[in-house]
């Protein structure tokens, strides 16, 4: 942090991540003294340039978390590595844009991605600002179609919120196993239902109405003996 990375330190982290052999697993580029800079927003030439980080990430497999608050990071800079996340890599499990004073375009068009982000599991946007119902219910359908992002952190008193954490804590519980296709083992089964008993939900998703431990395994389980699968 703090180390004005803007676009020729971008060429250098490109060449980095263009390579796994690096085994790179965590890069932390927040507060790239973009605000400390006599620069517009606009100004490409001030700025991480997140083109050259998402080219590499089209082939690093290696890198786990991103980190990318305090950057002043608009649609237009966030946009390449957004489409990245939804065609083409898997690996990335951790993003935090925190603190970018992005709006409601940014939000829409992650939303839009949800249902094809298959491998981000935690994503970091608090302190940016959702404007519209539309929006936050955008992020909502956003999260009912997809299945891996199991900590979405947003501001608290956005319409939905509850709705979005309680979809993050059934991500985390294994919801992606009612999307799949192809039959699943019942030996499996009791391994999935374990899991939903260990997790500690009224800690970890404070936020969800009624959050007891028991319960909310309960409905969880409930949700999932639903499973075809199950009777298949």
């Amino acid at each position: 942090t703090l180390n004005a990375c803007h676009v020729t330190g971008s060429m250098a982290l490109l060449k980095l991540l263009s390579h796994n052999d690096a085994n790179l697993r965590s890069l932390n580029l927040s507060h790239q003294k973009v605000e400390t800079l006599d620069a517009e927003v606009s100004d490409k030439t001030r700025k991480v340039d997140l083109h050259r980080i998402a080219s590499a990430l089209q082939i690093n497999s290696s890198l786990r978390i991103l980190k990318l608050s305090r950057n002043r990071l608009q649609l237009e800079d966030l946009d390449p590595l957004i489409d990245v996340l939804r065609t083409s890599n898997t690996t990335l499990q951790v993003l935090d844009v925190n603190n970018n004073a992005f709006e409601d375009e940014v939000f829409c068009r992650v939303a839009n991605a949800m249902p094809s982000i298959r491998g981000l599991q935690k994503l970091y946007m608090l302190n940016n600002d959702i404007q519209s119902d539309d929006t936050a219910h955008a992020l909502v359908k956003g999260m009912k179609d997809n299945t891996s992002i199991h900590v979405l952190q947003v501001k608290s008193t956005i319409p939905h919120y509850a709705e979005m954490q309680q979809l993050a804590a059934m991500n985390r519980g294994g919801r992606r196993v009612r999307k799949i296709e192809q039959d699943v083992p019942l030996s499996i089964w009791p391994r999935i239902l374990e899991r939903v008993n260990r997790i500690p939900w009224s800690k970890e998703y404070p936020e969800i109405k009624g959050a007891d431990d028991c319960d909310f395994a309960a409905d969880l389980i409930y949700y999932f003996l639903q499973s075809p699968v199950m009777f298949h």
